[in-house]
């Protein structure tokens, strides 16, 4: 039949996907060419909560909600398209638009995902749509499993092995998804002397050193901040809020704790920040932040001169 063709066609566009991103990507085309919806959002369900996963032509007014909140909550339970307007009560994490249709994917008792389309026309959506993103959905969730598999691998190899924090490829990824919703700011923390105590005590001993500054990074901004070891001993933190107070807090609490020396080694740790409100992409503000680390440096070094 012609639905039949034009799902294997859809399926054939998916299976070339490269990754979890790409599909959202490939998928919010097809709904939207489908439905006539202006914008879309995934929602990845988690044991209590939704989380943002990806996002098409609109603005979030959160990029996580509780398991049992507002429209989400409802969808993951209805086990079929539901659509709204913007005066629902129940609450709807998209800003903009006159009317959404919601839906999940995956097994209907445990769905994976739940995506809310938009539109500026309060009448966009009817049965029509929401036969086509049922029988789409329906059909989707082995590219999933598939594309899972791919990040899980991905994820491996955007790990640091030696802290368990992310290294810069996971890092810059974090922090795009990060910057989906919302502003973000970066800094770059260095420890100065760490050299002394990988020639004084060899690699065992620094590893150890290196994860105990990643505990007490993580321990103070690791709930608001996206964290990463760059490598030897730099590390990146990345919000999405004005990150003067975080940067100034963090080296307080570093230089205050443990590791603010090593068995005689005094380490004396230095930051510089960055923030896309200074009209950079998030990907040059990891750069930037780098940059000014290494005039920070100098300008420490000639201070102690």
């Amino acid at each position: 039949s012609q639905k039949e063709r034009e799902l294997i066609k859809y399926l054939n566009e998916l299976v070339l996907a490269d990754g979890v991103e790409e599909v959202w990507e490939k998928l919010f085309s097809i709904f939207i060419s489908r439905t006539g919806a202006t914008s879309a959002a995934a929602f990845r369900c988690e044991k209590e909560k939704f989380t943002i996963e990806s996002v098409a032509g609109c603005t979030l007014r959160e990029s996580e909600v509780p398991r049992d909140g507002g429209l989400l909550g409802w969808t993951a339970l209805a086990r079929k398209p539901v659509i709204v307007s913007k005066k629902d009560r129940r609450r709807i994490p998209i800003e903009d638009g006159e009317s959404f249709l919601a839906f999940s994917i995956g097994n209907s008792e445990n769905p994976r995902s739940v995506v809310i389309l938009g539109s500026n026309d309060r009448n966009a959506f009817n049965e029509e749509s929401c036969e086509i993103v049922k029988s789409i959905s329906e059909v989707v969730m082995p590219v999933f499993e598939i594309a899972d598999k791919l990040e899980l691998a991905r994820t491996a190899a955007e790990t640091d092995n030696v802290t368990g924090l992310l290294n810069e490829t996971g890092f810059l990824k974090r922090l795009g998804m990060l910057a989906m919703t919302s502003p973000v700011s970066v800094a770059i923390f260095k420890a100065e002397g760490f050299e002394e105590i990988v020639s004084e005590f060899g690699r065992k001993e620094s590893n150890s050193y290196l994860r105990r500054i990643a505990t007490v990074i993580d321990s103070f901004a690791g709930r608001k901040a996206v964290l990463a070891r760059l490598d030897g001993a730099r590390f990146a933190v990345g919000v999405k809020e004005n990150i003067d107070s975080l940067s100034d807090e963090i080296i307080r609490v570093v230089s205050a704790s443990s590791v603010g020396s090593y068995q005689g080694i005094s380490i004396h740790f230095i930051s510089a920040e960055a923030s896309s409100s200074e009209e950079l992409s998030w990907k040059e503000l990891l750069d930037a932040a780098d940059s000014r680390l290494c005039r920070e440096k100098r300008n420490s070094a000639v201070g102690a001169a």
